[in-house]
């Protein structure tokens, strides 16, 4: 089957799921499923060395999940269903780094173009397990523009960004900017400042770190001093982001609810930040009591973390959580429930996560830079929000994103006015410097 075929399916099947152990998608299964076949090709020293330390991280990420069930007694579908988390990531990363190994910008076009039709028939069909528990629990799946629809032009915008940076640039950073004030306005903010942030910390890197050289445009990994004033800049278009949030919901210019739910969280002793993801308190407050050995898959709250929690931000418990019985343990946030669920080796995969995102794929050069710097640098933020503040989710999607940054952190790619590059040691060949950026790719 054509790989351009078969990269768009794998977006397809991202967000439409079945019942087995749990919900899984699709493009899950099917990766399960070839993996047996395709095991040869996913052991290459080629495929699994530019991956570095996700998968040992992984394995040791199933083996801290299986302790922790066995020291808790974790009922066995519970923690078939908790292995299944680190499993599905130890089989779709190196299978990522060998189909988005080569020819990756096309097919990581191709993926995401994918993942557009993905969001909208997972509202209709094949629904993923936390619309079918809303409706099983409250009569109705609830699939609005906060929990749902917002997805769809982020998705959408991270095409364009792939399509036009390379020859429009404009026209892919204003997509991104209009993408995230119709967030914002509709009321997701997470997914709204991330479509901001991205062309900023785009825009900043590239200025700072290409050189000339000869009447040629050189782009560098950044030096500790301009690597200093990009993060000044990144915070600073944070801080006036969510200064013009602040204003334009303290002026109604963002509906009444918005208002409302504003002036909620900012009460909040924390700030408007954990203000509005307080189940992290509680997820930090269960991993300081029992920091190596977790809770188990699927945990109930028996410890009470959440009356800790709101005692913490002096608020009121909602003794709903209650009505049938304990609910689990909050968390809302990748390193913290897997931390909380399966103990230190859980947190130490997304602690790993969060540094090479932070620390290395953001100053490093990218091998095909000229069409992948935008969609990294959204991304790249997205990333790092998801990890800090939201529940796992999107597994395929995110070891894509992890494995073409690490792919991409390559060697120095070297552009000039006819948009030539010549591509140093990531392929078995050099390039030869007449070679177009466009026919440049990782193998």
């Amino acid at each position: 089957m054509n790989p351009l075929v078969v990269a768009f399916l794998l977006g397809l099947g991202t967000r439409l799921q079945v019942q087995v152990i749990g919900y899984l998608p699709l493009s899950e299964l099917a990766i399960l499923a070839m993996s047996p076949f395709l095991l040869p090709q996913f052991t290459r020293r080629d495929v699994l060395r530019p991956t570095r330390l996700l998968v040992p991280l992984a394995i040791l990420w199933l083996v801290g999940t299986a302790v922790t069930d066995l020291v808790n007694e974790t009922q066995w579908s519970l923690a078939a269903r908790g292995l299944a988390r680190p499993l599905v990531f130890l089989v779709c990363i190196p299978f990522c780094s060998w189909f988005f190994g080569t020819d990756t910008w096309r097919r990581l076009l191709w993926f995401s173009v994918g993942c557009v039709p993905s969001v909208v028939l997972s509202a209709f069909v094949l629904r993923g397990g936390v619309h079918e528990a809303r409706e099983f629990q409250r009569g109705e799946a609830e699939i609005n523009w906060v929990t749902h629809w917002c997805a769809l032009p982020f998705a959408i915008s991270l095409v364009l960004a792939l399509v036009y940076y390379q020859r429009r640039p404009i026209r892919a950073y204003a997509a991104s900017l209009l993408v995230g004030l119709l967030n914002i306005y509709m009321g997701s903010r997470s997914l709204g400042g991330t479509s901001i942030l991205g062309p900023a910390v785009c825009m900043v890197r590239n200025i700072l770190a290409q050189r000339s050289r000869g009447g040629i445009w050189i782009r560098r990994r950044l030096t500790l001093p301009r690597a200093g004033v990009a993060i000044a800049f990144v915070l600073l278009a944070a801080f006036a982001t969510l200064e013009t949030y602040r204003w334009a919901a303290e002026n109604d210019m963002l509906g009444e609810k918005a208002r409302e739910k504003y002036e909620a969280q900012s009460r909040s002793r924390f700030g408007l930040l954990i203000g509005g993801r307080a189940e992290v308190l509680a997820g930090i407050i269960a991993v300081s009591k029992s920091p190596i050995i977790g809770y188990g898959s699927w945990p109930l709250d028996k410890q009470g973390f959440y009356i800790q929690m709101c005692e913490l931000l002096d608020e009121k418990p909602n003794m709903l959580f209650y009505k049938t019985g304990y609910p689990m343990i909050p968390c809302h946030s990748h390193v913290l429930q897997a931390w909380v669920q399966n103990g230190i080796l859980g947190g130490v995969f997304w602690l790993y996560v969060l540094f090479f995102v932070i620390a290395r794929s953001v100053y490093r050069p990218m091998v095909d830079e000229s069409r992948l710097r935008l969609w990294e640098s959204i991304v790249s933020i997205n990333t790092v929000w998801v990890v800090l503040f939201s529940p796992i989710s999107d597994r395929l999607a995110m070891c894509v994103t992890l494995v073409v940054m690490l792919r991409q952190m390559g060697p120095l790619l070297v552009s000039g006015t006819g948009a030539q590059a010549s591509a140093l040691g990531n392929s078995p060949q050099r390039m030869p410097a007449s070679a177009p950026l466009a026919q440049i790719h990782p193998t």
